[in-house]
């Protein structure tokens, strides 16, 4: 489809009446969740992204996952969805193959499942934030541990390798604000500054240069006083406290 293609927003009539308090996107599916916590996903479900493989592989209309739990967030990433609870649980489902739903293997999971958080170096605490790239997640805990597990094989977990990680572990510590792109990834710490590692042929890192980083590098193209990053696939945007943009990465769509 061309950008001249599309056809104009339409309202979806049977999310009428919910407020919307968080959305995501990932390669072919769509997930909300309403004030009232409620997850609805649609779209593409080949590989059960859409709540599980006992459901259509082509989800047409918003379906409601059957959690029972009220949800605070959600991210998507290119075939998997995970969500952080009221309660600060998470819980995933669609592809593995990257061991992207954090239970250890790679194997196929056909239904919802719980990720868990253990660490023997540091204390662990409940998730408060998440994001998702294409096939690897970063969150960050409520004592400001950074975790990630998944896709590695452009370092984007930056542990120094490019080895896919199977269960959740601790990256940083001292992380306010995190955000997976496609195959990169940039944290904010307490002091505000900004860090990234993973793919950057695009110059998505904002390191001067379009080499891939398998380790977190200290960003110094922007000022020390960004308290916002939100990654695209190949693109990073942050936010200053004076309200200033800087983006770096691909820009050929604008």
């Amino acid at each position: 489809t061309h950008w001249g293609d599309h056809k104009p927003y339409e309202r979806m009539d049977i999310l009428k009446g919910f407020r919307l308090v968080d959305v995501s996107c990932g390669m072919s599916h769509t997930a909300v969740v309403t004030s009232t916590g409620i997850v609805y996903c649609w779209g593409s479900n080949e590989v059960g992204q859409c709540g599980g493989m006992c459901y259509e592989p082509q989800q047409s209309s918003p379906l409601e996952i059957p959690l029972c739990h009220k949800v605070a967030s959600v991210s998507c990433g290119a075939t998997h969805t995970v969500v952080v609870t009221t309660t600060n649980r998470v819980f995933a489902w669609g592809a593995n193959g990257q061991s992207q739903l954090g239970q250890g293997h790679t194997n196929t999971v056909p239904h919802i499942v719980e990720i868990t958080f253990r660490s023997d170096t540091a204390e662990s605490a409940p998730i408060r934030g998440i994001s998702c790239g294409i096939g690897h997640n970063i969150a960050v805990d409520l004592n400001d541990n950074l975790w990630g597990w998944g896709w590695n094989h452009s370092g984007q977990l930056g542990n120094g390798t490019r080895d896919n990680q199977l269960l959740p572990k601790i990256l940083m510590f001292n992380v306010s604000m995190a955000s997976c792109g496609g195959a990169h990834s940039m944290v904010i710490n307490s002091s505000l500054e900004l860090f990234g590692t993973g793919s950057n042929a695009c110059g998505q890192l904002g390191l001067g240069h379009c080499e891939n980083r398998t380790s977190w590098e200290k960003v110094t193209t922007v000022p020390t006083d960004c308290p916002l990053v939100r990654c695209g696939e190949e693109f990073t945007i942050v936010i200053s406290t004076n309200r200033k943009a800087f983006s770096t990465g691909l820009g050929i769509t604008g």
